[in-house]
């Protein structure tokens, strides 16, 4: 399984791991246009292998991988919080 990587970019954000399970992450969000760093804890979605027909008739198989949460996630399985020490102890509860 393709797991999630230790550091990405989404959008002008740059996402750092900074703690995990085997079902969820804490994730240093910063930017430059960021006084002070935020925090993402999630729970980590999970993709089967799976093959897709595209529209020209070619068939292109996923491997299974961990996922980053969605925005309509948000407030469900992954959360924003200012501190380290706020996401650590919303990380304690769902990891």
């Amino acid at each position: 399984m393709k797991p999630l990587p230790e550091s990405f970019t989404l959008g002008e954000f740059t996402l750092t791991l900074v703690a995990r399970s085997s079902t969820a992450a804490i994730y240093k969000q910063s930017a430059p246009f960021l006084k002070s760093p935020r925090f993402e804890v999630i729970q980590i979605k999970f993709s089967k292998e799976h093959t897709r027909t595209l529209p020209d008739g070619r068939h292109v198989t996923y491997e299974a991988s961990e996922r980053y949460p969605s925005n309509d996630d948000w407030g469900k399985i992954a959360w924003s919080y200012s501190t380290i020490q706020d996401a650590q102890e919303r990380f304690s509860l769902v990891s």
